[in-house]
């Protein structure tokens, strides 16, 4: 009986996490690449024990206006570099991609995320009710070998 409140609760845990990967997930993907390439040139560096933020003003390609205090999610820069970076602007929190290929890397994580966490759930609650089907059913008894048992087709 514990057993199968455990594998239940793991089930629902499971897919609610599944769902909430798979939401923004398919929001950022089919939103797509609608940003801009351009060089970010780095004007602050904020490092902490174990990261450092990276900050810059990013500069499009296409001569369009400069965004300051974009933060750089990327490799360690210092101050003064000039990086090549991918920029959506308009989102909430201004955030530089070091390589112009990242900007499908978090949605597609979070849809494979999303998809495991839904599958995995998926098969615990399948598992859970073939196991109580078969406790329901109560112990099969083999009946070939008992005196008297007749085989249909005979």
């Amino acid at each position: 009986m514990l057993w199968r409140v455990i594998r239940l609760t793991a089930s629902v845990v499971l897919l609610v996490l599944g769902v909430m990967l798979v939401a923004p997930g398919v929001v950022l993907f089919f939103r797509g690449n609608d940003g801009v390439s351009g060089t970010l040139i780095v004007t602050s560096k904020n490092c902490q024990p174990r990261f450092c933020v990276v900050e810059g003003d990013f500069r499009p390609d296409d001569g369009g206006p400069v965004a300051g205090n974009v933060v750089l999610d990327g490799g360690p820069h210092e101050v003064g570099d000039r990086v090549r970076a991918f920029y959506r602007p308009g989102d909430d929190a201004p955030v530089a991609h070091e390589e112009p290929w990242a900007w499908w890397m978090s949605p597609t994580l979070s849809l494979v995320g999303g998809l495991v966490a839904v599958g995995s759930a998926a098969s615990l609650f399948i598992a859970g009710r073939r196991e109580s089907r078969r406790h329901a059913q109560g112990p099969r008894r083999v009946l070939d070998d008992a005196p008297g048992h007749e085989q249909k087709g005979q």
